[in-house]
């Protein structure tokens, strides 16, 4: 564990390494850039959630070992953000393909469940259970906050790690819909399509669109998860080094309208506590998944039902075998059918969503919760976090008039 004097705050302490990030870029000293690889790894290590970010109260404070109890204040969007843009900072020094790995469990789960459906108001701090809750009107002369203001920046920084170029060629660390323009080590300009569902599903396509033949290579990004990852180059199988938490780097010349396929392993993974407390969170591909009071709503009290113990039914192994679902809870982005078994063994099917849409009705009484004791209660499933625990506020913000779109 890392010590320092004074309050390691969040957002402050990680800009400040941000600044030194940048000063090693400047003086090519080492020591500035081992500095900032420390503190990644610290973090990494002591901080941040399955969610990909960590603090409470605005303070890293061993988030990670605290991640299933209901907590106070956590994961602040701004720390979120913040630890976003360092690892972008990281990612761009190191072209360590951990750093874009961590970058995509931020945005998929963080960062888009502290942004309201439509993006008209962010959350001030995100929590792995309870209920989601509108950021406060922290400055009332610009009717916002400091998070509200973060949340964009996020978002806006995606576009510049999707696609990175390389001394040697292109990067692609993005899977989603793309399309983009690079430069060839030549100095040829290239176009990239990316078709995909990702991460919905794991099939991607890219077209690499260039007007004259150039050797140079294409380094793909192959998921730290994805334990058995498929790649085609023009239909054919392409077999060489791809390593999960690596990059896969397809050397060639490159022809106009050249395709590879990319198969991703997005098999849904258990996950353990790390502070042993023996619950489990399940995660396909970079999605965290969560119960939902709208999928499986909370059950009556002990005293009006008898007892109901589940368990995940994935037969001791690190894998389970979940199933895209259709729901008809609105704005829910995935559903999945997950198999678990009661305590005779008699096996059952609930629904769980995608962390980000989770609670995003952002109205009381819709709860959610991602770590969960094996085997679980179903009549205790929801532990009701007050709202309070997500806001400094003394009653429950809304969103402000002049910023709430019409539906």
């Amino acid at each position: 564990m890392w010590k320092l004097g004074g309050a390691p705050k969040a957002y402050e302490m990680t800009s400040c390494f941000e600044g030194l990030a940048e000063l090693y870029r400047i003086t090519k000293k080492e020591y500035y850039l081992n500095a900032c690889i420390k503190l990644t790894e610290s973090i990494l290590e002591n901080e941040i959630t399955i969610i990909g970010s960590g603090s409470m109260a605005e303070i890293w404070c061993n988030t990670k070992m605290r991640q299933t109890e209901p907590m106070y204040h956590a994961m602040e969007t701004c720390a979120t953000v913040t630890w976003m843009k360092f690892l972008y900072q990281m990612l761009r020094l190191t072209g360590n393909s951990l750093y874009a790995d961590e970058l995509e469990s931020a945005l998929y789960n963080a960062l888009l469940a502290a942004m309201t459906p439509n993006g008209e108001w962010w959350s001030y701090f995100t929590g792995l259970m309870g209920e989601r809750t509108y950021s406060h009107l922290q400055f009332d002369d610009i009717a916002s906050s400091c998070c509200v203001v973060n949340g964009p920046r996020g978002l806006l920084i995606t576009p510049s790690w999707a696609v990175m170029s390389a001394n040697d060629g292109i990067v692609l660390n993005l899977y989603g819909q793309i399309n983009a323009d690079a430069v060839t080590p030549g100095g040829k300009k290239v176009s990239l399509s990316v078709d995909s569902e990702y991460p919905v599903k794991e099939n991607v396509s890219i077209t690499v669109d260039i007007k004259k033949k150039e050797e140079f290579c294409l380094k793909l990004r192959i998921p730290k998860w994805s334990r058995n990852t498929k790649i085609k180059v023009n239909g054919k199988p392409y077999n060489d080094y791809i390593i999960p938490g690596t990059y896969a780097n397809i050397k060639r010349t490159w022809s106009p309208g050249d395709k590879v396929e990319i198969i991703l392993d997005m098999r849904t993974r258990i996950e353990h506590a790390p502070a042993g407390t023996g619950d489990q969170a399940l995660v396909r591909g970079p999605v965290v998944l969560a119960f939902d009071s709208r999928l499986l709503e909370p059950q009556p009290t002990p005293k009006e039902t008898p007892m109901l113990r589940y368990e995940f039914d994935n037969n001791g192994q690190d894998y389970i075998d979940v199933e895209l679902a259709g729901t008809d809870a609105q704005g829910m982005w995935m559903t999945f059918n997950v198999p678990v078994k009661d305590e005779a063994g008699k096996k059952h099917i609930l629904q769980m969503c995608d962390f980000a849409s989770a609670g995003n009705t952002w109205e009381e009484g819709n709860y959610f919760r991602t770590w969960i004791q094996q085997p679980f209660d179903v009549r205790h499933l929801y532990i009701k976090v007050d709202w309070k625990a997500n806001t400094s506020a003394s009653e429950r913000p809304v969103i402000p008039v002049k910023y709430k779109l019409k539906k």
